[in-house]
């Protein structure tokens, strides 16, 4: 395994106690702190032989250079079946595998790539093809990403399973009465998590601006890491608009719950 912490750490919390009876290495990046959820969990099951692996690359040319060089490594270890939780299987080394595929927004959204776009976007393409081709099979986090696997990429459908995620302790809770919003009162309220460049929240808030000039009650809650631009753009908007949207930087795991729960 390697690949996303949060959602490394939910999956392997399920699966461990199932492959009790097996051998389990888990791939990790030495960047990775002891503090990480993940790390804690791999404490409790001390049977996991982990590896730390620097500088595992994702995509393209320097992925295939890895697989070749740990080709012994992997037959060493007998291994028999490799998930990644990223587009990045092994190839060229005989290895089962399988692969999450979160989303394909790098080549869905025109205005993910600031620069290059057409170049890094066809050289994706070709990446993510190549390398999921390589799996017996991939799980694709929603229908929709099912649907652009095979619109952008060409995947067959019988090759995609659709397992849906979401947050830990949340699904089982979306049917209890609503407790405060993230604001602090009874208003509806939406929710943003994460802040990265491609998601455009300068856009999305000067949208919901008019969203409050026709319900003065309604709250947008953005949770992730502040960038100048983002709070640039929240210091431009109307008033009543900069007091309806609440910009709280990185917040912890319980209360992303409670806002999933009530948004």
């Amino acid at each position: 395994f390697c690949g996303y912490n949060t959602y490394a750490e939910q999956l392997l919390d399920k699966l461990l106690p199932l492959l009790r009876e097996q051998a389990v290495t888990v791939l990790l990046r030495p960047e990775l702190r002891p503090t990480e959820p993940l790390r804690q969990l791999l404490a409790h099951h001390p049977w996991v032989k982990t590896v730390e692996i620097p500088g595992l690359p994702v995509l393209g040319p320097g992925r295939d250079w890895w697989d070749r060089r740990h080709k012994g490594w992997l037959a060493r270890e007998g291994v028999a079946l490799y998930h990644c939780l990223h587009s990045n299987p092994l190839r060229h080394t005989g290895v089962w595998s399988t692969a999450t595929l979160h989303d394909l927004s790098a080549l869905a959204l025109p205005g993910y790539f600031a620069r290059g776009a057409w170049l890094k976007r066809a050289y994706l393409r070709w990446a993510y093809r190549a390398s999921l081709a390589a799996c017996a099979r991939v799980i694709c986090v929603s229908q929709h990403t099912a649907n652009d696997a095979q619109r952008l990429l060409g995947l067959p459908p019988g090759q995609l399973t659709v397992i849906p995620e979401a947050a830990r302790s949340v699904t089982a809770a979306l049917r209890t009465p609503k407790a405060a919003q993230g604001n602090g009162s009874h208003a509806p309220f939406f929710l943003a998590v994460g802040t990265r460049s491609h998601k455009n929240l300068p856009r999305v808030m000067q949208a919901f601006a008019r969203v409050v000039e026709r319900h003065p009650k309604a709250r947008l809650e953005i949770c992730g890491t502040l960038t100048s631009e983002l709070q640039a753009a929240h210091r431009a908007l109307p008033f009543d608009a900069r007091a309806a949207i609440t910009l709280h930087g990185v917040v912890p795991e319980a209360q992303l719950q409670e806002w999933y729960r009530n948004c």
